[in-house]
């Protein structure tokens, strides 16, 4: 059909991109959001984050896409033929003119899928050691502000604050109302616990909700309200559901409560039990001042009783005393040690004054010198007309040599032996 038959039947020509704009804004103004029930198939997981699957039933199938941002929030793992419910938008996308559902939440479909799902991400968080007893935060002892992160309109805000305020009347609380189900609800619990994890704002965090069913309690099995959990700073007290009620969020926090009411009479000490406990200790501390009063006073007692404090003049003169006789013992010790060295000294001088030639020169000896002042031992070391000097105990003489003769001094058989000449035989037997 040629642009001039095309405006003969009142049409105007489009062009593909304008075509497809068209249907889109169609499908948005009239279809809307749209909750699908289905199966899934062809689901891809790229590098960017977004998941995008096939939902099908016996008989069609249509596209679907999840965000990331949406996608890290769900509180399963998606799989091929999983029966899931899709609540979306739908919209065409303009370069292949396909229609598509943009997937704003993802629900298993039936208790079973949930609970399979749910299993899943319990133990793959298990694995990353989140649920750890190790890594949970002990309760401070006496918390003074409490932040109640739940509903505004449910029941157990007004349980936790009744029983918080009875137990400990000055408590600070603060409520951080979120939604606890529904589209919207993991956001506005993840924002909440962000801002009442400050020191500033409190010191214990309570986080729950009444009871419900497992699909009303989903907002606090998503991944990312858990890890959000699990990071807390601060001590988090998890109280979602009845006690039979169990969700991740109870095994990230620190203290897992049965009920909202046990949430806060875990968290609250009971404020005559402290006073009672603070009296207490009071009289426990006072019997022990008597205590130590009494044994202080025992013990003074019995060194006032002793000599030397009883009568200090007296122990005064006995160590004087003792001291007296220390120092008439020291002089005699030295007397006496004096005394021997002394008498060593003297005997010591003695025999060194017998060992004084000049001692022997007083006996009549003399000693006679070559003029090189040797000392002459021998009549043999001198001839005739040598000068020698001769020392006596009073004075030296000087003398000339005017002769020489040797002399060998003794008698008998030595004097004998020295002269060459045999001496007399001795007791010889006679041969008979």
């Amino acid at each position: 059909m040629s642009d001039a038959a095309a405006r003969a039947f009142g049409l105007r020509i489009l062009t593909v991109s304008q075509l497809n704009d068209q249907v889109k804004q169609c499908l948005e103004e009239r279809v809307g959001t749209v909750a699908v029930a289905g199966e899934v198939a062809d689901l891809a997981r790229p590098k960017s984050g977004h998941l995008y699957f096939t939902l099908c039933d016996a008989r069609a199938q249509v596209r679907a896409v999840m965000w990331r941002g949406t996608a890290e929030r769900l509180p399963f793992a998606l799989r091929d033929g999983m029966k899931i419910i899709v609540v979306g938008e739908t919209t065409v996308y303009g370069p292949r003119g396909s229609y598509q559902i943009i997937a704003a939440e993802i629900v298993p479909r039936g208790i079973g899928e949930l609970k399979r799902a749910l299993e899943e991400l319990t133990r793959r968080l298990r694995a990353e050691g989140l649920f750890d007893p190790a890594r949970k935060k002990a309760l401070p002892f006496l918390p003074l502000r409490l932040a109640v992160v739940t509903s505004a309109t449910g029941a157990a805000v007004h349980d936790i604050i009744r029983t918080a305020l009875a137990r400990f009347p000055a408590l600070a609380i603060r409520v951080l109302p979120v939604r606890v189900q529904g589209s919207g609800a993991p956001e506005e619990i993840i924002r909440a616990l962000a801002r009442a994890d400050d020191p500033a704002v409190c010191d214990v965090i309570l986080l729950g909700r009444g009871g419900g069913s497992l699909e009303d309690l989903s907002a606090f099995n998503v991944e990312a309200v858990v890890r959000a959990v699990a990071a807390c700073r601060l001590p988090v007290v998890s109280c979602v559901g009845h006690e039979t009620d169990t969700t991740l969020s109870d095994l990230a926090a620190d203290v897992r409560a049965s009920t909202p009411t046990r949430a806060a009479e875990i968290a609250v000490p009971v404020l005559e039990d402290l006073l009672d406990r603070l009296a207490a200790l009071c009289a426990r501390a006072a019997r022990a001042a008597s205590g130590v009063r009494d044994a202080c006073a025992s013990d003074l007692a019995l060194l006032a009783a002793r000599p030397a404090l009883a009568e200090p003049d007296r122990r005064l003169k006995d160590l004087g005393q003792y001291v007296d006789e220390l120092a008439s013992r020291l002089e005699d010790g030295l007397c006496r040690v004096g005394q021997k060295v002394y008498n060593s000294l003297d005997l010591r001088v003695s025999r060194l004054r017998s060992l004084n030639p000049l001692a022997t020169l007083g006996r009549g000896f003399t000693v006679t010198r070559d003029r090189a002042g040797r000392v002459l031992r021998s009549a043999r070391s001198v001839v005739p007309g040598d000068r020698v000097e001769i020392r006596f105990a009073d004075g030296v003489c000087d003398a000339e040599v005017r002769a020489c003769r040797e002399e060998i001094l003794g008698t008998g058989e030595g004097a004998a032996a020295l002269q060459g000449r045999p001496g007399p035989a001795r007791g010889r037997r006679r041969r008979t």
